[in-house]
């Protein structure tokens, strides 16, 4: 090695290492700032000490190897080398690019917002007593009641029926009735009736409530047909009577059962530590982007992205303009009038 690089690296090394027992190395930024902190000038660049340490931690020498004069001048000239292809490309404007600048906006977005908002919220400790709050405000999430699920043959009430079509669709449902308590133990035989006299209902799938406690949730069943599905002592009972609800009739079976389940808030402590984060990222996140945008000066032309939607949409030339007027389009944005 050249007498000068041995004496560069040799003095790069006891900044880079001169950490005793009673005195701190000095901070990244302190050394950039620093102009004797300087390892190399290439052009205009310079690179820092603090730039060669960051480097070291993504290109580390192998386990057990002791960071050499020779493996640091490798590092180093990797790090020139690459500052030499970064300041050509400057040159030749790759930055200008559309794909370039594109990355460049996102990967800044995603640093200034990591350390204005995520560094701060991920790094605070959250106390107890804000666990036990939010616990106690999500308890919901965590316990749940006993639920039921129920096979349901659903026949719709139109709005504002009549006491003559309510009586003959409650006589339809009580016929269901008797069919199904006809068809009892055979297999799929209340399946078949679901399928050939069911209407969809609003709130949950063809036939089917889905689970849900006594209180109706979540799926918001009515509660005429929670008292009466949780009458039902076993999974295959039929309830004897049509049930009646503001939107209809239901003849209904028992399919299925969750028990409760009970939780502690000590067994929750790291995922709700989680959920308060990501709640507080998510609102932080926006609020922050809300305030620069509001600080910034911005102006979309509304003229100009008229005139890329032609563009887009293929519609040029042809006599066709942003201004033109359009006959049989005239109430028709002229960027959306179709191409003939």
């Amino acid at each position: 090695m050249h007498v000068n690089q041995w004496v560069m690296v040799a003095g790069l090394s006891s900044l880079l290492f001169a950490c005793g027992n009673d005195e701190p190395a000095p901070t990244g930024i302190a050394l950039i700032a620093a102009p004797q902190a300087s390892v190399a000038t290439i052009g205009e660049g310079h690179l820092s000490v603090a730039e060669v340490r960051d480097y070291l931690l993504t290109r580390p020498v192998a386990e057990g190897q002791a960071v050499t004069a020779d493996v640091l001048n490798e590092r180093i000239e990797e790090m020139v080398t690459s500052e030499v292809l970064f300041q050509e490309a400057l040159r030749l404007k790759l930055d200008q690019q559309p794909e370039i600048r594109r990355n460049l906006r996102l990967l800044l977005a995603q640093r200034l917002l990591a350390e204005k908002v995520d560094e701060p919220v991920l790094s605070r400790e959250i106390p107890d007593e804000e666990l036990k709050a939010y616990f106690e405000q999500h308890r919901g999430d965590y316990a749940r009641p006993e639920q039921l699920r129920l096979a349901d043959i659903f026949i719709a009430l139109d709005k504002g029926a009549s006491q003559t079509e309510k009586a003959q669709k409650l006589q339809r449902a009580k016929d269901i009735l008797g069919q199904a308590i006809a068809k009892k133990g055979e297999r799929f035989g209340f399946s078949t009736l679901v399928r050939d006299h069911s209407d969809k209902h609003p709130a949950y799938a063809f036939g089917d409530t889905g689970f849900f406690g006594l209180e109706g949730k979540p799926t918001g069943i009515d509660s005429a047909l929670t008292k009466a599905a949780f009458s039902l002592q076993r999974n295959g009972e039929l309830f004897p009577e049509v049930v009646t609800t503001p939107l209809g009739y239901h003849v209904i079976m028992r399919v299925g059962r969750r028990g409760a389940i009970e939780v502690k808030y000590t067994d929750l402590i790291n995922d709700l530590d989680q959920r308060i984060r990501r709640e507080e990222l998510d609102s932080r996140r926006r609020a922050y982007v809300d305030q620069i945008r509001e600080q910034a000066d911005i102006e979309i032309k509304t003229e100009r992205v008229t005139q890329l939607v032609y563009e887009l949409q293929g519609i040029v030339g042809d006599n066709r303009s942003p201004g033109a007027n359009h006959s049989n389009n005239a109430n028709t944005p002229p960027a959306l009038v179709p191409k003939e």
